[in-house]
């Protein structure tokens, strides 16, 4: 089966505290500590304690301004660490929830490695200096103004289906029209999206990150840093030579893919075989046949498109049109619509991954398992399904 790393929980727990620090103002990211030694400061409220990290060379110059061209690192960690706990301690370093902190306490002096926890990384400029970062693991967070989401409640109950949406592929009939049981469809541009709304008109709810039996919502449509991605520009597809199949055309031509994100990366090369596929394949699935000799002898597949199109001029049949990848199809009610946020997990039907529709313009054209490229993702096309033109 694809392995599928799964989205650490505590990268979801810091994307959403950001967001909601962003919502008060402050400027957060998710990081990981840099290298190098760092104060532990335990900084607490009126309600709570919270654990901060300082780079130890910009807390030394804060409290001892005097020496600014002193090498901090030829000085004997024991006596740093003297330094250190017993100044008197500032929080002019840390930026201050609404209320401020009840007291700051230098705890020690800590080393840092590859391999920290993510951490709340939050901006912060003491005096005329520049700005630095303060890495918490948890910041106060305050109840904080949202969007009313409320429904009426006469339709709070009303469901409606919302669609797991791996990506987008611009395709030509002509494509389709010779598409066969066994073909690859690349996804030329994955960005795993939670949405609702029919066909083109279909409306992004959240940014997803899949997980072995469930998604994470990432990023929300409404959160500032969220990129714009709208509907309709994706690259145009391969296009196949007079005389080839459409998988000769797709082993041809260089793969389009999306940035990988939603894997926790990119594609991985070391994954796969000598015949170029993957090691690990969906459960169940057979060992697709190398892309280099792929051949089709079954008998022709239907046609998965109207046959007004298919009886087209060659100039209509190179229109590309919009492949959209469905994962996934949910169904839920406003009001629970009206609840999702940002760290909440969906779970996914079993065997999604061996059952990945095609769709276009909301009409269901074919579907089959999701295997990973050198260079991207794709679904082998396992049935086809013949269009009445009709939505499905």
């Amino acid at each position: 089966m694809i392995h599928i790393p799964c989205l650490e929980s505590r990268l979801v727990a810091v994307r959403r505290d950001c967001a909601a620090l962003r919502r008060l103002g402050l400027q957060a990211r998710p990081a990981r500590l840099p290298d190098g030694p760092h104060v532990v400061v335990d900084a607490r409220t009126d309600h709570d304690a919270h654990r901060a990290r300082v780079a130890l060379p910009l807390w030394l110059a804060h409290h001892f301004p005097g020496l600014p061209a002193l090498d901090w690192a030829a000085i004997d960690s024991d006596v740093l660490v003297a330094l250190t706990v017993s100044k008197p301690v500032t929080a002019a370093l840390l930026p201050a929830p609404a209320g401020g902190w009840r007291s700051v306490t230098p705890l020690c002096v800590e080393a840092v490695a590859d391999g920290a926890a993510w951490q709340l990384a939050v901006a912060h400029r003491s005096g005329p200096s520049e700005p630095h970062e303060v890495f918490f693991e948890t910041f106060p967070r305050a109840p904080t103004a949202r969007l009313d989401t409320r429904v009426p409640g006469w339709i709070a109950g009303h469901r409606v289906p919302v669609r797991v949406v791996l990506g987008r592929s611009a395709v030509r009939p002509r494509l389709l029209t010779r598409m066969s049981i066994g073909d690859l469809l690349v996804i030329e541009r994955v960005d795993a999206r939670l949405e609702c709304g029919p066909g083109p008109a279909a409306h992004g709810l959240f940014r997803v990150k899949v997980m072995e039996r469930n998604i994470a919502l990432t990023e929300s449509w409404d959160d500032e840093a969220l990129p714009a991605m709208p509907h309709g520009q994706w690259e145009e597809a391969p296009r196949p030579l007079a005389d080839e199949s459409p998988a000769e055309a797709m082993a041809r031509d260089d793969c389009h893919s999306g940035d990988g994100s939603m894997w926790g990366g990119s594609p991985d090369r070391a994954a796969h075989g000598d015949d170029g596929w993957p090691s690990d394949l969906p459960p169940g699935a057979d060992r697709p046949p190398p892309r280099s000799t792929a051949s089709h002898t079954a008998a022709a597949a239907p046609a998965i498109v109207p046959t007004a199109l298919t009886a087209s001029t060659p100039a209509i049949q190179d229109v590309p049109v919009q492949a959209t990848f469905v994962l996934d199809e949910l169904t839920l009610s406003f009001g629970e619509l009206a609840q999702l946020e940002t760290g909440a997990t969906l779970p996914l039907r079993q065997g999604c991954l061996s059952r990945v529709d095609i769709r276009i313009d909301g009409t269901r054209v074919a579907h089959g398992r999701l295997v990973r490229l050198e260079d991207g993702l794709a679904v082998e096309i396992d049935a086809l399904h013949v269009s009445s033109g009709a939505g499905g």
